[in-house]
């Protein structure tokens, strides 16, 4: 009868317990998130708030109402972004008020690799309809007078994905994405050789927040490559072995990199290990691969930031079709796209930043100075045909000016002047619209 007794005591105050730990707990709920737009106003509350773990209902938790503002900041949409939270008669509400920016962009590039110049035209939003949902597309053209064809081998490439960060308000972030390309690839020299290579891809690939800094990612792609000798050789060569490769891939992401304006902070690191077997899903070989990206940027100071990037690639793969490639505006500045190849390639960059000039003439923008330092390493070259038949330590260093439209996300007019130190003595003169780094 004792332990009767104890046992309703005990259950009598947990219940007391609970009815006066109801109100407290009804404090601390969500009420609701409300969201105050400003900039160009283009974007949708109901997109923003998909992208939160913050939700009604759900208990507030300020070290995950900073990691929201964190990930809305990270899109380089947004800036200004601020919260406060407002006490209320069941709950509190969450304030948002925040700035974006215009993103349906036109896309212009060129990319030069040793024979044809490649050009490229299209269009980007990366928040399409103001749901903050990625679409792209372009077209290429490695004709002489680009998009008029006027040779057999002249080719129009095309580019399309489309991307949906939180899709349905879930933590899963789908992208599709269907691709053609037709490129040649040089061994440089005084006599080169030359081929043309045509690749087919579609890609799928799914990411899963596990928590708001560490993601896991995986994916298939369906990769079709040709090769032919490019009217363009002066020497005979071999050609890469054509073939259908079917990748099946498995990575993790930690961490996060925001973005404001003209800066950038935050520490992300990306691991993909990658397989493709000989008779499964079509694939004619079998291998494997790894890749590793680590990205950090640092805040010195008003308008001043440091920032790296480390690549680190490799492959059990030994023609072209498998090895990577290095070289240009995306990688290391001061040498033609694709001037490296192997088997193991590592490249980095160093860049800093300054704020130099903000003007308002046609549109509010930022100027900005920047001075890096790329370099890398090349491993093995297996089986290559392009490339220069190197392996070793690569280096370059420049200066580069930005312009900034603040109106507008992730646009950036710039022109960097690398000289490439080794293993050559090069200089070169980049333009682009995208910070890469």
């Amino acid at each position: 009868m004792r332990l009767v007794a104890l046992v309703l005591l005990a259950a009598s105050a947990a219940v007391a317990s609970e009815r006066v730990a109801r109100p407290d707990a009804a404090a601390d709920r969500v009420q609701g998130v409300d969201v105050r737009m400003g900039g160009i106003g283009h974007t949708r509350a109901n997109a923003i708030r998909r992208l939160m773990t913050t939700q009604p209902g759900s208990e507030l938790d300020l070290p995950t109402l900073q990691h929201d503002l964190a990930r809305l900041r990270s899109t380089g949409i947004f800036y200004d972004v601020a919260e406060r939270t407002v006490p209320g008669p069941d709950g509190k509400r969450v304030e948002l008020s925040l700035k974006d920016r215009w993103t349906l962009l036109p896309v212009i590039g060129v990319r030069r690799g040793g024979g044809r110049t490649t050009s490229r035209v299209g269009l980007s939003d990366h928040n399409a309809f103001g749901q903050l949902f990625s679409v792209y597309g372009e077209v290429s053209s490695n004709a002489d007078i680009p998009f008029v064809p006027q040779k057999p081998d002249d080719r129009f490439g095309s580019l399309v994905y489309v991307r949906v960060p939180r899709a349905f308000g879930t933590r899963i972030t789908p992208m599709v994405q269907w691709s053609r390309d037709f490129l040649d690839f040089s061994s440089f020299g005084s006599a080169p050789h030359l081929y043309d290579r045509s690749r087919r891809e579609v890609r799928v690939e799914a990411r899963y927040e596990l928590t708001d800094l560490v993601s896991l990612t995986s994916g298939i792609a369906f990769q079709r490559d040709q090769y032919a000798p490019s009217s363009l050789s002066q020497s005979p060569g071999l050609l890469p072995q054509s073939g259908n490769t079917t990748w099946l891939s498995a990575g993790i992401q930690l961490g996060m990199v925001q973005e404001s304006l003209s800066m950038s902070e935050g520490t992300q690191l990306d691991l993909t290990l990658s397989r493709a077997q000989a008779g499964v899903l079509g694939s004619d070989s079998s291998v494997s691969a790894a890749a590793a990206t680590l990205r950090s940027f640092t805040i010195l100071g008003a308008g001043t930031d440091i920032g790296g990037q480390l690549t680190a690639r490799a492959t059990t793969g030994t023609s072209d079709a498998f090895l990577f490639r290095a070289g240009g505006l995306r990688e290391i500045r001061g040498f033609p796209d694709s001037y490296f190849q192997g088997r193991q390639l590592v490249n980095g960059n160093v860049e800093l930043r300054r704020d130099v000039l903000r003007t308002g003439l046609f549109v509010d923008a930022i100027g900005q100075a920047a001075a890096f330092v790329d370099f890398g390493w090349v491993g093995q070259r297996a089986n290559a045909v392009a490339g220069i038949p190197y392996t070793g330590p690569v280096a370059s260093a420049g200066l580069g000016l930005r312009w900034i439209p603040i109106p507008f996300a992730r646009a950036v007019g710039r022109i960097d002047v690398a000289m490439g130190l080794y293993p050559e003595r090069r200089f070169d003169i980049s333009l682009g619209g995208q910070q890469f780094f």
